[in-house]
C-alpha cells in the first residue's frame, strides 16, 4: 500500500511539473529562427482586425507557411486558438495530439499529406501549415522556440 501511495505522489509530482507556464517567443525570436531556417518573412498584420491581433507575421519557404501571431490579450489568443483547433477538429481522419496546460496549448494533425499546427502560449500563437515532408522541420522550430 505504501509503495502504490508513493508511486501516486511520484506521478502527481511529474504531472505538476509539467504544468508550469511557458514564456511566449518574442516577434524577434520567431523572425530570426525562421530566417535562420531559410523562410522569408512577411508582415501581414494589415489584414487582421488591430483590436485582437497587434502583429501578424509569416514566414513561407517551399509549400510550408508558419504564421506568428501577436494577440493583444491572452484571452484573445486563447480563443483563436480554440477557433483554429475547432477547424482542424472538423477534419475527420489524420493523426492528431494535442495539449492543453497553464497558458499554453498545443494541436497537430497530420492529414492527406499535410501537416498542421496550432500552438499557443500567453498571448501569442503559432499557425503552421506544411506539406507532410516539411513536418520534422516545421515541428523542430516551433518547437525550438517553446511551443
Amino acid at each position: 500500500m505504501k509503495r502504490i501511495l508513493a508511486l501516486c505522489a511520484v506521478a502527481l509530482m511529474l504531472a505538476m511539473a509539467g504544468c508550469s507556464d511557458k514564456t511566449p517567443a518574442t516577434l524577434d525570436d520567431f523572425k530570426g529562427a525562421m530566417e535562420q531556417a531559410g523562410y522569408h518573412i512577411v508582415d501581414a498584420s494589415g489584414q487582421f482586425d488591430k483590436s485582437i491581433a497587434e502583429s501578424v507575421t509569416v514566414a513561407v519557404k517551399d509549400s510550408g507557411q508558419v504564421e506568428f501571431f501577436l494577440l493583444t490579450s491572452e484571452d484573445n489568443a486563447a480563443a483563436s486558438f480554440e477557433t483554429n483547433k475547432s477547424k482542424l477538429e472538423a477534419k475527420s481522419g489524420g493523426v492528431r495530439s494535442s495539449v492543453s496546460a497553464g497558458n499554453y496549448a498545443f494541436y497537430n494533425l497530420t492529414k492527406d499529406g499535410i501537416y498542421y499546427s496550432v500552438s499557443r502560449v500567453g498571448e501569442t500563437m503559432i499557425y503552421a501549415e506544411a506539406p507532410e515532408a516539411q513536418k520534422d522541420e516545421v515541428s523542430e522550430l516551433v518547437d525550438s522556440l517553446g511551443y
